[in-house]
């Protein structure tokens, strides 16, 4: 599965380095098929942290 990550400017070169994948086409960070996501929870989206929270 397939996680798009909110990573700020300043913070790309350290979600490289874990193994996040940049995607030209949409922008973002990425991850994929990673087994433990803990590494990446401070740029997961909180709606996907917790189905609950609305998404603007």
């Amino acid at each position: 599965m397939k996680i798009f990550l909110n990573v700020p400017f300043k913070d790309k070169n350290i979600v490289k380095k874990l193994g996040a994948m940049w995607s030209p086409g949409n922008k973002k960070w990425y991850v994929e098929n990673v087994d433990n996501l803990e590494s990446f929870l401070l740029w997961i989206p909180a709606h996907l942290k917790n189905p609950h929270v609305r998404q603007h």
